[in-house]
């Protein structure tokens, strides 16, 4: 009888842990502040993506986003349906003005059903963030040592 309670006890004791959740770490945010015009800044960043086999989806002075197909078969099988298999990588800027420049922050996500009525987006710059970073990184030491780089102070 001692040892039926003691297993319920261990029981009860592993189930009450297991629903105890740490609280999530809320995602970085991957910026860069670049000093020049927004405009040349735009420019470089749809160059930069069109090399990278990237499309421009949409822009204007606040955003750009970007887009290519995920042909992997990890991509599809996570972010494919039944209606569109093969899900899009999407990757978005946004640009403020600031008094030290022009902050630029990225962000990722998967498209499941891309340009459809149906499309669903998943966040995946908690994933990506390394790489959002690394080409902020570049894409600010590009401009900012290109010898025409006008700057905005």
């Amino acid at each position: 009888m001692i040892f039926k309670n003691t297993h319920m006890i261990t029981l009860l004791a592993i189930a009450i842990t297991g629903c105890i959740t740490v609280p999530a770490e809320p995602p970085k945010i991957r910026s860069v502040t670049i000093n020049a015009p927004k405009q040349a800044i735009i420019g470089a960043l749809i160059s930069r993506m069109a090399d990278g086999g990237n499309g421009l989806i949409s822009a204007n002075d606040y955003v750009a986003i970007f887009g290519r197909k995920d042909t992997s078969f990890s991509g599809m099988l996570e972010f494919g349906s039944s209606y569109d298999r093969i899900p899009e990588a999407r990757t978005s800027f946004s640009f403020a003005d600031t008094s030290a420049g022009v902050k630029v922050i990225a962000t990722s996500s998967m498209v499941t059903n891309p340009g459809s009525a149906f499309e669903r987006v998943a966040d995946t710059s908690a994933i990506d963030g390394d790489n959002l970073q690394a080409t902020l990184e570049s894409l600010k030491a590009d401009i900012e040592n290109s010898p025409s780089a006008e700057k905005t102070n």
